[in-house]
This record gives structure tokens, C-alpha cells and sequence, in this order.
């Protein structure tokens, strides 16, 4: 495997069932945020690159995020993720990449982060690709958001979520590209990512101007103590 930064953290290839007939490969990589000390106004960032396999069809993998807390109370998640087929000829199977990211807030004082979580996924997947995209709070999800190929900039979606209990709030964006076999090379790989935002309003949109696939997702919530 080509690592291709250093901020990389390693992908583990499990299987799983995907809806096509024939030959599939799967491949799943977690992009571990690690543990942000709640205090408002404070947060992290990271990026994320690498080349992968599923099968014998090669892929290209980017992502940035940032997540924390805001002066106003409430956490913030974003990611913006890419996967683009980089073979040199139509891809040879169906393939799915599943791109997590897992991260965490951490408050000594807390005991409860119930409360109403909102998301969005905005996609652009190219022909031949089917993307999902759904917020886990403490392994309850926020709710799933499944497109195919074409631009759908807003797909707001909020869940009011109970029995978050602990000092640590839990967060895994849980991300899946499904490719249709048979896919184009295409060259030069993904285009550059837009900035990151740290805005805390709920149902904020990053655009992903991306060569094949790209979302954000943001998560808002009203810390109750």
C-alpha cells in the first residue's frame, strides 16, 4: 500500500455483501481524529491521503476534518471525504470503500450529551457510483443519506438522541462509495478540497467541487449539563 501522507492512519480490509451480481472487493478505512478536552472554542483539524486496493481495482482517498466545541455551547463535526477510481482501465469489479471517521469529545464535568444532533451530506458522485453518509453519536445513528450519481448539495437531516451518557461523546461518520464495475480511469485524481468550516450552525454545506465524490457532514448540539 502507498502511504502518500503523514498524516495517514492504516486501513484494515474486511468483507461484506454488496448489491451486485458477480465478483466484488470491499475495502474499509478509519480516519482516527483522536480525543478533543471540551472547552469552548477549542478543536482539531487533520488530512488524510492514500492510495488503496480493493480487489485488483486501485482507488485514491482524501479527506479533511475538524471538530471541537464552540463558544456557544455545542459541538461541531466536519468531513469532507473523496474516493476516486485511479486504474489505468475500466475498473474489473463492483467495489465498495467504506471511509470512516472516528473521533471524540471529552468533558470531566459531563454526564449526559442527550439532545437534538443535526447533519448534513451534500454528494457529488460521478456516473456509476452510489454514495451513503450517516452521523453515529455513541453508536446511535442520526440518520442515513443515500445518493447516486449527480449533484445534491442539501440533505439536511436532525435526530433527537437520548442515553448519550458519559464524560466522552463518541462520534463515527460513517461513510460508503459503492462503484459499479466497470468504471473509467480517471486521471489526475481528485481536485484540490475546499477549507474546512468551523461555523456552528446546524445544516451547514461545504461544497465538495470533487473529481468523482465528495460530502460534508456537520453535527450540532446543545450541551445540556
Amino acid at each position: 500500500m502507498k502511504l502518500l501522507s503523514s498524516h495517514i492512519f492504516r486501513a484494515a480490509a474486511v468483507a461484506l455483501a454488496i448489491p451486485f451480481i458477480g465478483i466484488s472487493a470491499t475495502q474499509t478505512v478509519n480516519v482516527n481524529g483522536g480525543t478533543v478536552t471540551y472547552a469552548p472554542g477549542t478543536g482539531t483539524t487533520g488530512t488524510f491521503s492514500e492510495a488503496i486496493f480493493a480487489g485488483a481495482d486501485e482507488y485514491f482517498l482524501s479527506a479533511t476534518y475538524n471538530f471541537g466545541a464552540t463558544a456557544a455551547g455545542g459541538t461541531y463535526i466536519n468531513f469532507v471525504p473523496s474516493v476516486t477510481y485511479i486504474g489505468a482501465s475500466p475498473s474489473a469489479t463492483a467495489d465498495t470503500i467504506n471511509f470512516n471517521l472516528l473521533s471524540a469529545i471529552y468533558d470531566s464535568a459531563a454526564s449526559n450529551w442527550d439532545g437534538t444532533y443535526n447533519e448534513n451530506v451534500p454528494f457529488s458522485n460521478a456516473a456509476g457510483v452510489t454514495g451513503t453518509g450517516e452521523l453515529f453519536v455513541d453508536g446511535q445513528g442520526v440518520g442515513a443519506v443515500t445518493k447516486g450519481a449527480g449533484s445534491y448539495p442539501s440533505n439536511p437531516l436532525s435526530a433527537t438522541l437520548t442515553g448519550v451518557n458519559g464524560s466522552t461523546l463518541s462520534q463515527d461518520f460513517d461513510f460508503t462509495f459503492a462503484f459499479a464495475a466497470g468504471v473509467p480511469d480517471l486521471t489526475g485524481g481528485t481536485s484540490p478540497l475546499p477549507p474546512s468550516s468551523s461555523t456552528p450552525e446546524p445544516a451547514t454545506v461545504i461544497p465538495a467541487a470533487l473529481s468523482l465524490a465528495g460530502f460534508a457532514l456537520v453535527a450540532i448540539r446543545r450541551r445540556k449539563q
